[in-house]
């Protein structure tokens, strides 16, 4: 009854080095799939990162192309606005010298 006895008490001590060969097996599996887990994580942050830098700077050159629009847009509006003043004055000397002449 002790050999069998003993014998039992082994088989319990074999299971349970395998029950803890299994469960840190387990653990080692669950540390690695974290350890990816977390990698995936940053590189998902590096390119939200990288995406919301290259938005910023998009957004910068969209201003700076609006701004020299505008620039464009006043300095033609002067140049037809001076247009309209030579045509003014040219119309008015013209009306002078035709007066001068009658």
């Amino acid at each position: 009854a002790r050999a069998e006895e003993a014998r039992a008490e082994e088989a319990r001590a074999e299971e349970a080095a395998c029950a803890e060969a299994r469960s840190c097996d387990a653990s080692r599996h669950a540390e690695e799939a974290c350890k990816r887990a977390e990698e995936r994580k940053q590189a998902a942050n590096e390119r939200v990162d990288r995406a919301k830098h290259a938005e910023e700077e998009a957004r910068k050159r969209a201003e700076e192309a609006l701004r020299h629009a505008e620039e464009a847009r006043n300095r033609a509006e002067e140049r037809t606005q001076a247009a309209n003043d030579r045509v003014d004055r040219a119309k008015h000397e013209e009306e002078e010298a035709r007066k001068r002449a009658e």
